[in-house]
């Protein structure tokens, strides 16, 4: 699957729970693993004014968008660990990117290891694991 790469970054109208709630525009999601039938993203948020105090939580990791400038975001941003997004893969994923390339290769290191130890030492409220269906991810993502 070399269409899509683990670290490369997604853009996409997202179900945030299993109540329905959808976002109200696309946000940008890193890919952390792909296998024949599931990709698993991370969702990033910029951070702004009136969300700074979200990057002391233990749910959210800082990533960094200089020194070395990354040329998949353009903001620092909060990932997301207290979720488990996944949709299904298929090929026109790609459609979904807006750069081929990935976070740079310590950068992604340190937010894989992050959520994986996020992941091994809290329960994920059932409510924030989401899987959307090829379906569904086309559904609010018209591809073009």
């Amino acid at each position: 699957m070399s269409d899509i790469l683990i670290g490369q970054v997604l853009w996409l109208v997202f179900r945030f729970n299993n109540s329905g709630d959808i976002s109200d525009s696309e946000h940008p999601y890193v890919i952390t693993d792909i296998d024949d039938t599931i990709v698993e993203l991370i969702q990033l948020t910029s951070i702004k004014d009136d969300n700074r105090h979200l990057v002391a939580s233990k749910h959210n990791k800082l990533i960094y968008c200089e020194f070395p400038v990354e040329s998949v975001i353009s903001k620092d941003s909060l990932a997301q660990l207290n979720n488990t997004f996944t949709i299904d893969y298929f090929p026109e994923l790609v459609r979904y990117r807006k750069s081929n390339n990935t976070l740079t290769e310590e950068r992604l290191v340190d937010l894989l290891s992050s959520y994986n130890d996020y992941h091994a030492e809290n329960i994920i409220d059932e409510n924030k694991i989401v899987h959307m269906s090829k379906a569904e991810v086309i559904a609010l993502n018209p591809l073009l």
